[in-house]
């Protein structure tokens, strides 16, 4: 089979003809001639007009190394990485560099497979498009293949890889995905370009920038190709906007880049920051994406490997930040920034006690986390990563409770000497706590008395030895309490406001002060702040 890509009737451009039966079930349309005799109109891919990758020279030679030599069943591999740091392209280059190995070259994308099998189908088999298990069938097609075949299964979800990876058949196969965990698939982590490779291809791209601005923009960039080539578009179609006028943008968090809108409904939140003074804040909107803001930039988005419905924030130390979420299955992902300057590592998925329903997140101490876990059924679980030379998590432990918990919140109030507090609102609406102290044990849990029943909480220290816990009642009040060098207050202090909120968290951005985020019924970010000595401030929209 062969034939010609008009470039007219494709998304990408094509210069030559394509070997092979190059089929892509995915967004980019095209017409094919097939055995020179048949058109038919259908999904495909150019495997043959992708571009040198600049920087990916080890990724590439990776790929061809595995896929070496006549397969009994198919080898599996699965490119890793954060979104836009160029899974989906090497794919794409691989097979552009290794069309001769291959009859047959097919590509599935990660949204409704089993219609890009269809479409598949409409190609390789004729007739067989119309069954009820296209999948299946499209496996059958493969297994009887003489000729080596290429599979791509971009951005496809780890639920749907089991039913998607051919059992048999002559064939390689390459999985796309920002999750970082696939059992039992080997895989590949295809990390962002370095500085030098980023100034590369933006001096590839961008006709007409000086060296020394390529590497300016490259650093702040921070490696992502799709960031870069968006850098690049900016730089050429706006010739009013010099490369540091663009920068100084950028640090502001233009909307060149894939930013979102900050006034998106908010649902849950989470706050930490990277180091003193420079505050990060995370939020899910009511579709179940995360974005993140830190300082005064833009609202950026997280990527997240699917919907998120709870998220938590903890940290290290200075220079790393690390962010939770729960998964609409009640799973567990992650992901963490480090390094200066840092980077985001890709997601990865954390094991379970159960399904899990709350998360929240501490660090005790330089070099030590915590995290805590609500299941479904009311229980908490926690796990620590400890200083020292073991550098992994530790297996899940269950924290025994006097009755079932909906909601945690965590709050170290001496670095020094470790000390740590945990406080739980039940499900009957009451809140309890416990603390720990290093060296020591924890302590059983305690009531704490709360005129009204607690629906959500968060809690912080905004200095040694001191911290807060608020809570939001069912009466739609917000309620503070304050623990300080003479131990708790008596009574709790009303935060008043205009909307009712529905969600809280709160982070110390610097010695002396709590910043407090909440979220309303209407989803509008709200935001108030504690100064030692000065006391609350009011609410004020977080978003104007």
């Amino acid at each position: 089979m062969t034939g010609d890509l008009p470039a007219s009737d494709t998304a990408n451009s094509n210069t030559g003809p394509v070997y092979g039966a190059i089929v892509q079930a995915g967004s980019v349309h095209g017409i094919v001639v097939v055995n020179g005799s048949r058109s038919r109109e259908f999904v495909s891919v150019d495997f043959s007009g992708v571009p040198d990758l600049i920087g990916r020279e080890g990724d590439l030679a990776a790929l061809s190394d595995v896929f070496t030599g006549r397969p009994s069943k198919p080898i599996v591999r699965v490119l890793t990485g954060e979104s836009g740091v160029g899974k989906s392209a090497l794919a794409a280059a691989y097979g552009c560099a290794h069309q001769d190995r291959y009859g047959s070259m097919l590509w599935i994308g990660g949204r409704e497979p089993d219609e890009q099998c269809r479409n598949l189908l409409n190609v390789l088999a004729p007739g067989e498009s119309a069954v009820v298990n296209p999948v299946d069938v499209l496996h059958g097609v493969l297994a009887t293949k003489n000729d080596r075949w290429l599979l791509v299964l971009d951005d496809v979800s780890p639920l749907d890889v089991r039913r998607l990876v051919p059992a048999a058949g002559p064939g390689d196969v390459i999985i796309t995905s920002p999750t970082a965990v696939w059992r039992p698939h080997p895989v590949i982590e295809v990390k962002p370009l370095d500085l030098g490779a980023s100034a590369d291809l933006l001096l590839d791209v961008a006709e007409g920038l000086p060296e020394h601005a390529a590497r300016a923009v490259a650093a702040v960039v921070c490696g992502s190709p799709r960031s870069l080539l968006r850098a690049c578009e900016h730089l050429v179609t706006n010739r009013a906007v010099d490369w540091m006028s663009y920068l100084r943008l950028h640090v502001k968090g233009a909307a060149d880049f894939p930013s979102v809108s900050g006034m998106a409904r908010r649902s849950t939140i989470a706050a930490g920051a990277v180091r003193d003074g420079h505050p990060v804040l995370f939020a899910i909107d009511r579709h179940g994406r995360l974005v993140r803001r830190w300082d005064d930039s833009g609202w950026w988005p997280m990527d997240e490997p699917e919907p998120l419905h709870r998220v938590a924030s903890s940290s290290l130390g200075p220079g790393h930040l690390e962010v939770f979420g729960v998964t609409g299955g009640q799973g567990l992902v992650h992901r963490w920034y480090e390094g200066e300057p840092g980077r985001w590592q890709p997601w990865r998925v954390m094991a379970t006690p159960d399904q899990v329903s709350w998360i929240a997140g501490g660090s005790p101490r330089d070099g030590e986390q915590n995290l805590f876990a609500v299941t479904v059924e009311g229980g908490i679980f926690s796990r620590c990563f400890p200083d020292g030379e073991l550098r992994q998590w530790s297996p899940w432990r269950e924290i025994r409770v006097p009755e079932p918990i909906s909601a945690v919140a965590w709050a170290g109030m001496n670095r020094t000497t470790g000390h740590q507090e945990l406080f739980a609102a039940t499900a009957s609406g009451n809140l309890l706590h416990r603390w720990y102290r290093a060296g020591g044990v924890w302590s059983d849990w305690s009531s704490m008395d709360v005129p009204g029943h607690v629906r959500t909480l968060t809690a912080g220290s905004h200095q040694q030895s001191r911290q807060h816990v608020i809570v939001a009642v069912d009466s739609s009040a917000v309620l503070a309490l304050y623990y300080g060098r003479h131990g708790w207050e008596p009574e709790w202090t009303a935060l008043p406001g205009d909307e009712a909120v529905v969600a809280l968290t709160c982070s110390s951005p610097a010695s002396g002060r709590l910043e407090l985020f909440g979220t309303s019924t209407s989803g509008t970010l709200l935001s108030r702040s504690y100064r030692h000595g000065d006391g609350w401030s009011a609410w004020e929209p977080f978003e104007r």
